[in-house]
């Protein structure tokens, strides 16, 4: 009889170590799962944050393409009045120099 206590007073002391052990583990991997669950909460924030820098970055380069698109428009225009007010210019000079020889 004595001999079968020992044995159980053994068996009882393993399953309480192995009890202990198993909830040390579980508390572990509880906290690997909650920082696995953090760290993939982080991650989808960044994707968010990059996703909307991105689209800040395209719509600043449409609009500085729009403003580049929009000044060679009018660098176009004005060359094209200059190159009307020379030519008026030309004819004019041209016209004086005939009225001159005429004079002559």
């Amino acid at each position: 009889g004595e001999e079968v206590k020992e044995w159980k007073d053994k068996l009882d002391e393993v399953e309480e170590r192995l009890e202990n052990e198993v909830l040390e583990w579980q508390s572990k991997f509880e906290k690997e799962s909650n920082h696995a669950e953090e760290l993939k909460s982080e991650k989808e924030d960044l994707v968010a944050e990059i996703d909307g820098l991105k689209e800040d970055s395209e719509t600043a380069a449409r609009s500085y393409e729009a403003a580049i698109n929009e000044l060679k428009s009018r660098l176009d225009s004005m060359q094209k009045d200059s190159h009307e007010d020379l030519n008026a210019l030309e004819e004019e000079r041209d016209d004086l120099r005939r009225r001159c020889r005429d004079l002559e």
